[in-house]
């Protein structure tokens, strides 16, 4: 019978990598209408110590506004997923930029928006444009 040293079977097991599911560049589509990080943790059930202002209160179809994400008593933050809705239905479009990937969410191109890396952040501006015919309160989420 043939038998495995113990110090093999120990180093095996330290070099085996973990599957450990981050989204270190933004993330994916498949969190689009649950808007829940797949992160594998359990939610928090306290306060959000983030805050999502928009530039203006009242857009009219077709304008433009910035939206800013920000953590409250300098809370930073390393990722984000964030969409602009009636209902649940993603609308408008965000705008990409050197901190910004876009994420297509339903039929809407570019009607998310996230991260690009896992730095630290304090804040971050983004540009949203409100769609054709918009009549309806848009909630950012």
């Amino acid at each position: 019978m043939m038998t495995t040293p113990y110090g093999l079977c120990v180093l095996l097991i330290i070099t085996i990598p973990a599957h450990i599911t981050a989204f270190k560049d933004g993330a994916p589509d498949s969190v689009c209408d649950s808007m829940t990080p797949e992160h594998h943790s359990t939610p928090q059930t306290k306060p959000s110590p983030y805050t999502i202002t928009p530039s203006k209160l009242k857009i009219k179809a077709g304008e433009s506004l910035q939206v800013t994400l920000s953590g409250t008593d300098n809370t930073k933050f390393r990722g984000y997923f964030i969409q602009a809705r009636v209902g649940n239905t993603p609308i408008g479009k965000f705008e990409k930029g050197p901190e910004i990937n876009l994420v297509n969410c339903g039929s809407g191109v570019g009607s998310a928006a996230t991260h690009t890396d896992n730095k630290d952040k304090n804040s971050i501006t983004l540009k949203w444009t409100a769609p054709e015919g918009l009549t309806e309160s848009v909630r950012f989420r």
